[in-house]
This record gives C-alpha cells, structure tokens and sequence, in this order.
C-alpha cells in the first residue's frame, strides 16, 4: 500500500510535466477519492474487540494489544503507576521465564516487542518475521498474562523511573507544559509519566493488582497486521480469548479549572530564559468539528511561530491540540528581557483566530496539508489498524474516520470563524512560567486581574 500511495504522488507530478501547476489543487492529484482500508473486526467470546488488517506484501507481522486504563487511571497517591508498569511488564520476568531469562529472550527475538503508555491506554507492541511470529507470540502471551514485577528487578527500575521523571522535568520547556496541564485540568492533565514521590512508595502488591484490574478481556483491543496467515491469526485470537473476562474501565470526566487568570511561576534562580506555556480549555476529541479544530490549531501554531519566533524574540514557539486533555496548549521559550514582550505576542497571535481568519488562499493550502494527512494516517496496513484500534480505545464511534476525512473536504471559512471563536484563550486560561522569578513576575504583570502562584510558595 505504501508503494502504491507512493506511485500514485509520482505520477500525479509527472503528469504536471510541461504544464505549470501554481497551486496544490492543481495537482491531478485525488486526495478526496482515497478510501483508506477497513479492518475487519469482530468481538471474542471474553470480550477482546479484535481488529484485523492483513497485507500478504509487508514484510512483517505486528501485534497490538492494548488495555484501557492510562496514567489519567492511576489512583490517588500513586501517580506513575501505569508508567512504571509499563517499564516493569517486559524487564521484571514473566511466566516460566525470571527477568534474565526474558531480557535474553527478547534480546534473541527476530523482531521488537514494546511497551508503551498513554493517558488513556497502555499498548504492546510486537513486530517480527513470519517466520518468528509462534515465539514472539509465545512471549507476548507471557508478558500479559502472568507478568512476575520481581522484587529487586523491580526496585532497580523504580530508581531507573524516578531519574527520567525528574531528568525530564528539569528541561524547562516539559516544567512548563507538566504544571500547565496539570493545572488546567488535574486529572486528565496529570503527569504522563507520574510523580517522583509516588514512584517510590509503590510496591509489587500494586502493581499485581493494577494488572488483574486493568489486563482482562473486556477491557482489551488488539489486533494483527502484516503477513498474517490464517494459522496466525487463529493463535492470537486463542491467545487473546485466554484472558478472563473481567470488567471495561468506564474511563474518567473531562474537566477543567475556569477561575480567570491564572498564573502560575516555577522558580529556577540563575537561568537566562524564560519558558511560558498557556493552557486552556478545548473542544472534546471526539467533536464533530475535530478537523476544523485541528486546522486552527495549525492556524494557531503558525501565527505564534511568525509572531514570537520569525520576529526574532524566542528560541522557540508554537502551539498543541492535547486531545485526550481536551486542552489547547500554547509556548514559547525567550531571553527573560523579552518574556513580558513575548507572553503579549503569544496571546494576541493565539486570540486572532477568533478575529481575522485566514485569507482564501491560506485556508486552501491548510486544507490541502490535512487531505494530505489523512492519506498518510492510512499509507500502510500498520498504520492503519492502529487509526482504526484508536478509534476504538477512544470511544470515538465506528465512522468517526470517515466524518473526520468528510469534515476535511467540506471545511469553508464560515466554519473555522466558527470554531475560531470557541478555541481562542479569551477569559479562563493557565500561564506557567519557568525561570528566574523576579522575571517571571515582571512577565506577569502583562496580565490584568491574574492570581498569581509561586509553585511551593504563597499567591
């Protein structure tokens, strides 16, 4: 599929061979005409929501199997659960096998098995050979089903987590995206990756119970892609109707802090630059305008980057749609002299979707990127599953696909005016600034009736 996506784009331009083509639309390109491929799915007796989307030309099989139940599920106390789970599944010994065991195992593997966390979901990943797929699949089915989390292999890893939590908010930049999500919306917003002072309090008995929670049946969706036979699949779906039933995790409510203004100041003595991120509320993931919200955030992160960053101002800048969050997100990092210059850029390049959209020629240009986005969500039956399996972990309906890739194609101007007006940062929103606190203060002062916090200190 990838050669013929591929094949189809160098024709569309050796087709524009002696004629000029001055706009993208003018390519013969049929972007709307795409119809990306359809996994079939159906439901195993336990549960499992199964996805399958075999391609006889790709050169592997892959695996996905995911459980419902990110780090938005860790319990109160125990933030970073899921996370070190996900480090521990495939490091702490599993089935027959103790932690040295598995490490040569998966070292010996003709292919890769991952583990990886969301906010909503924890995912496994293995890709291999055709030819090793039983012994791949063998591991697989011991790493979910009865993973061991020994003790001191475990109590080596919490010390290995702990360190990349804090190496990862020491970057100013990740401080200020962390406190600004967590602050707008403190549980959907937590950190991905948990707290330090929860890390190291929890214990195996924790983490045995996190699995027999979360690793059932009705809680799952996989799926196979690739070279997959038929003998293949049927051992997966054996694998998978293994898993007791067990209950879905319902997930948690989207909400958000609306008090005004507020900001809050990370104070780092010594450091030349000044790191903001402004967070606010917006549309669900599952809106029915997600692709025109998703246009106006690239709108949004253009205008931030030629306001802020073109002009001179800001090492860097930009602006996020966090879906699971349902948040906006908007940064920039600056010498503190221009931080009170930059956080006033920031805000009126991110308000002005709401007043001046883009010209006709623009919105074109933005329509035609996200065609093109759609088509490469789909250029490989790997890529693929995991659109559809997304779709499902997120409760975002059977045709959400197909409304997003509608949405694209009928998107006009009166319809992002529209969303433009609800996903600017207008009244109620976070500024987190990372950096020396008398500049981070000067800063503030841009902002009229914020409250203003000083992280550990007193407003």
């Amino acid at each position: 599929m990838r050669v013929g996506v591929a094949t189809a784009v160098v024709v569309g331009f050796a087709l524009c061979l002696g004629q000029e083509a001055r706009r993208p639309e003018d390519l013969p390109l049929r972007w709307v005409d795409f119809e990306p491929p359809k996994a079939r799915r159906k439901t195993l007796k336990n549960g499992v929501h199964f996805y399958r989307l075999t391609d006889a030309r790709a050169p592997l099989v892959e695996v996905v199997v995911a459980f419902r139940g990110g780090a938005v599920a860790d319990p109160h106390g125990k933030n970073g659960l899921a996370f070190l789970a996900s480090r521990t599944l495939l490091t702490c010994g599993a089935g027959n096998l103790n932690a040295t065991q598995i490490k040569k195992a998966l070292d010996d593997l003709g292919g890769i098995l991952r583990c990886n966390i969301a906010r909503d979901y924890i995912v496994l990943r293995l890709l291999v050979l055709k030819e090793e797929f039983d012994r791949g699949l063998a591991l697989l089915s011991a790493v979910i089903k009865s993973p061991h989390f020994e003790n001191e292999t475990l109590e080596r890893e919490k010390k290995v987590v702990v360190a990349i939590v804090k190496r990862w908010f020491e970057h100013s930049e990740n401080a200020a995206r962390i406190t600004a999500l967590a602050t707008l919306s403190p549980v959907r917003g937590k950190p991905l990756y948990g707290r330090c002072e929860d890390i190291e309090k929890l214990t195996r008995r924790d983490l045995l119970e996190w699995h027999r929670r979360f690793f059932v049946g009705a809680n799952c969706v996989a799926g196979i892609a690739g070279c997959a036979d038929e003998t293949m699949v049927r051992h997966l779906e054996e694998m998978l109707e293994g898993l007791p039933r067990g209950k879905r995790w319902e997930g948690v409510p989207f909400g958000w802090i609306k008090d005004g203004v507020r900001v809050v100041i990370v104070a780092r003595e010594g450091l030349e630059q000044v790191t903001m991120c402004v967070a606010w509320s917006a549309p669900m993931r599952g809106d029915p305008m997600r692709a025109v919200v998703d246009m106006v955030r690239y709108c949004m992160a253009t205008r931030i980057s030629l306001a802020v960053r073109e002009a001179g101002l800001a090492y860097s800048a930009g602006a996020s749609y966090v879906p699971a969050a349902a948040a906006f997100l908007a940064h920039a990092r600056t010498k503190k002299e221009h931080a009170k210059e930059v956080l006033t850029r920031l805000l009126n390049a991110a308000r002005s979707v709401a007043r001046f959209p883009p010209t006709n020629e623009a919105f074109s240009y933005i329509k035609n990127h996200f065609r093109a986005v759609c088509l490469h969500r789909f250029n490989s039956c790997f890529n693929a599953l995991w659109r559809w399996m997304c779709q499902d972990l997120e409760g975002l309906g059977s045709n959400y696909i197909e409304k997003y890739r509608r949405k694209v194609a009928e998107a006009d101007m009166n319809a992002f005016t529209l969303v433009g007006g609800v996903c600017a940062p207008l009244h109620d929103f976070v500024v987190v600034l990372v950096g020396e606190e008398s500049a981070c203060r000067a800063a503030a002062t841009s902002l009229k009736n914020a409250s203003i916090t000083l992280l550990g200190g007193e407003k």
